[in-house]
């Protein structure tokens, strides 16, 4: 209670709710730790969660040494930006995944209204984060060779008449 009290102190909680999150936490660590991928979904899940190589190196690669953004090229802000939507959407499937999940399945312990207060419009972020993603990687894949650098800002600007 104390650290929802610290991150959000106008949330109201009930105490049963937040043991739940608290087993659900330990039961997903234990699931990581011990156990052996079940199912197909399983095994998707926890390579999401891990298949973070490329992406970890090349956040790490502009990380070791604190640059500021303004001396990094425009490819490799690009990049950068790249990796991190990738690592968001990872951290938002997780939510979804798992503990949304967890949640929804649950309605003795989280009501309907509940389980809308916690992840309110979070498949609408997840969405909206798959298609920004999906135009910034495809700018950049469609970018000629003689070009100097993919133009991704007329992806926000095809983002912003979709929605």
């Amino acid at each position: 209670m104390q650290v929802q009290e610290q991150v959000h102190p106008t949330l109201k909680a009930k105490e049963d709710a937040l043991q739940h999150i608290e087993e659900l936490i330990l039961q997903l660590l234990n699931m990581l730790c011990v156990a052996q991928p079940r199912t197909v979904q399983d095994v998707e899940v926890l390579m999401d969660m891990f298949d973070q190589e490329e992406d970890i190196g090349l956040m790490s690669q502009f990380t070791e040494e604190p640059l500021s953004l303004a001396e990094l090229s425009y490819d490799e802000l690009v990049k950068l930006e790249i990796a991190e939507e990738r690592q968001y959407l990872r951290e938002l499937d997780l939510v979804i995944k798992v503990f949304r999940k967890h949640f929804l399945a649950h309605p003795k312990v989280f009501t309907d209204e509940d389980v809308e207060v916690i992840f309110s419009n979070i498949l609408d972020i997840h969405e909206l984060t798959v298609k920004l993603l999906g135009l910034i990687e495809d700018a950049v894949e469609m970018t000629a060779d003689g070009s100097p650098h993919p133009l991704v800002g007329s992806c926000f600007e095809d983002l912003a008449e979709v929605t």
